[in-house]
């Protein structure tokens, strides 16, 4: 296998294909044996270097060859990838996670039942689906070189079961060039891929899909809090501010091609996600301790520029999926060229059968219990210098949970220099808040009391909020119509105009305007200096955003 490395990889170095890098899953400690004799290709001019735009990239380091070997198995006759295979692609993938990869060769084998003719086209579509499955979690394909040797090469006796087992197969080697400097992980991202810190209060399916990873049900373990990590791509291919998904076609056309059926017919499995447009996740759930949470977020706060963490809890009828493909959609489209947050999220089950609104309600107080756990959390991290909440629709009322939960003292801190207290966290961004309006001002009171700065975006032309006023019988606190609610501490901004979206809830995240606001609003701009327009109104007055034309 190492000389079939060293010629394809020849053959790479003389068609000057630049080294490609992983993304990245976890930065576990280094594994793998060294390979000194295989060279290491330049990067080619035309091809821009993986950078990613959540992270920036820090000096150069040494760096030194590595190799990896692992072999997955199949089913008699099949081609599609096994649950343990999927695990053992997986893990490593996670283990060259701070790898830049030069060159995977996936050789697939079969066993000597059938006619040679079926058993090459059957191993070539198990190294095939192999690496259908390597490109999904955002390997290049160029990168992966994938034939089939039939029933050349048993490792283990054909005539027996066991034998014809460990013969079903496809050997994968990897050839790269980790760093040696120690540099954390979250320096080497590719190119669109955000690492989102996540705390959940969602019950585990047992699944390992990140897809499926995380139920609608809440947990019921004694701690119902689970943290950690996982990797999104986010595409290049897209418009600011959109999170396309695989429309229902390529969904399904993916679990027909990776049917037992299509396996019998060496169909090769098509991923329904296409990386260049779709987003997708670039990675399995990684759940981590406390102290590896706090600890892995440590280092990306001191990596991003201004030292700033965005904390995003979502609303009513989000999935896991749907809330980590926002927190990264949102901290991308938040970065400009002297700007970085590092993105958080709590994901509570919102979700009870999509179009339970009252199920959902019921799970308010206890997503704010934990929420609170889970800001304590991140506010144990030193080494963030900022740190703002975003929450929106019916997150905003389990945030007002967990500050009750919290309590105005310890929504102080200490400022250090001998002056009274400030507040623990610096913006709290209220997005179509669905509160209802006559309890606003009672339920953001710890967050006024405790001095923090607290911006209420809201819209007339909100279709969702119009559904919570007639289900709740009252006006929403993220209604700018005839309730529009003006509570004192609270900067009251109108994007009405520039609420574009069909059904216009998400305004925060889907609207160009509104996006480039909350940056603004983040980097420290007050709204005289924004552009805003200023409306009195009962004594307090609001603010409008409106379209640059305008």
């Amino acid at each position: 296998m190492h000389l079939r490395i060293l010629v394809v990889l020849g053959s790479l170095l003389l068609g000057g294909c630049a080294s490609v890098q992983m993304k990245p899953q976890s930065d576990p400690p280094p594994v793998g044996q060294v390979v000194s004799p295989i060279p290491h290709p330049a990067p080619s001019p035309s091809v821009p270097p993986p950078l990613a735009k959540a992270f920036p990239l820090s000096p150069a380091a040494t760096s030194e060859k590595v190799a990896f070997s692992v072999d997955t198995f199949f089913d008699s006759g099949q081609s599609v990838l096994r649950s343990d295979a999927k695990a053992k692609l997986d893990e490593l993938v996670r283990k060259t996670s701070d790898v830049s990869i030069e060159l995977i060769i996936a050789i697939g084998h079969a066993d000597s039942v059938g006619s040679d003719a079926y058993n090459q086209k059957l191993s070539i579509s198990r190294a095939e689906s192999v690496k259908a499955y390597l490109v999904s979690k955002g390997i290049e394909a160029n990168r992966i070189y994938a034939e089939g040797e039939g029933a050349a090469m048993p490792v283990a006796d054909n005539a027996t079961a066991k034998g014809r087992a460990m013969s079903r197969r496809v050997e994968l080697e990897v050839v790269g060039t980790r760093s040696s400097s120690g540099e954390p992980m979250e320096s080497r991202a590719p190119k669109g891929v955000v690492s989102v810190f996540y705390g959940t209060t969602r019950a585990k399916s047992g699944r390992n899909s990140p897809y499926a990873y995380f139920t609608s049900d809440e947990s019921t373990t004694a701690d119902r809090l689970t943290l950690g990590r996982v990797l999104v791509n986010v595409p290049p291919n897209r418009r600011k501010a959109t999170i396309p998904e695989p429309d229902f076609f390529s969904v399904i056309l993916e679990k027909v091609t990776s049917s037992s059926v299509a396996s019998f017919l060496a169909i090769t499995p098509i991923s329904a996600a296409n990386p260049m447009s779709d987003f997708s996740f670039a990675g399995p759930v990684e759940e981590l301790t406390p102290e590896d949470f706090r600890d892995r977020l440590r280092l990306s706060a001191a990596l991003a520029k201004g030292r700033t963490a965005v904390v995003y809890i979502h609303g009513f009828s989000n999935s896991f999926k749907d809330a980590a493909f926002r927190t990264a959609q949102v901290a991308y489209d938040l970065a400009d060229s002297d700007f970085q947050v590092v993105p958080v999220m709590f994901s509570w089950p919102s979700d009870p059968e999509k179009l339970n609104y009252v199920g959902s309600g019921d799970r308010l107080w206890a997503a704010g219990k934990y929420f609170a756990k889970f800001l304590d959390e991140i506010a144990k991290v030193q080494d963030i210098g900022r740190i703002h909440i975003i929450a929106h629709s019916k997150g905003a009322q389990v945030l007002t949970y967990a500050l009750d939960e919290i309590r105005v003292p310890n929504l102080l801190v200490d400022s250090g220099l001998g002056s009274p207290p400030v507040s623990r966290f610096k913006q709290i961004v209220l997005a179509a808040p669905d509160i209802r309006a006559l309890d606003f001002e009672v339920q953001i009171s710890p967050a006024i009391r405790s001095r923090h700065s607290v911006t209420n975006y809201v819209a007339s032309n909100d279709a969702a909020l119009r559904i919570a006023k007639f289900a709740n019988s009252g006006p929403r606190a993220g209604d700018s119509g005839e309730g529009l609610c003006l509570v004192p501490g609270v900067e009251t901004i109108d994007v009405s105009s520039v609420n574009y979206r069909p059904g216009g809830h998400s305004s925060f995240a889907d609207s160009v305007e509104v996006l480039d606001d909350i940056r603004r609003l983040l980097k420290g701009d007050n709204a005289e200096q924004r552009g805003l327009q200023r409306v009195s109104r009962k004594n307090l007055g609001y603010w409008l955003l409106l379209p640059p034309n305008k």
